[in-house]
């Protein structure tokens, strides 16, 4: 165990590998983040609406 645990510690101790460690967790963690997400028709379709409701005050017109 002793000897696992004196790898772990200079495998880690390089720059490099603490860098590569970093990365490889965040991107799991932001891939995760993605799938846990869903869908996202909903916010696309209120966002789509906003536009129109905007640009009907703004030109007057709904139809252009």
């Amino acid at each position: 165990m002793k000897k696992i645990k004196y790898l772990a510690k200079n495998f880690f101790k390089a720059k490099r590998m603490k860098t590569l460690a970093m990365l490889l967790f965040c991107g799991t963690l932001a891939t995760y983040a993605q799938n846990a997400a869903g869908d996202y028709t909903a916010g696309t379709d209120a966002l789509a609406t906003v536009t129109e409701e905007i640009v009907f005050r703004i030109n007057s017109s709904k139809y252009e």
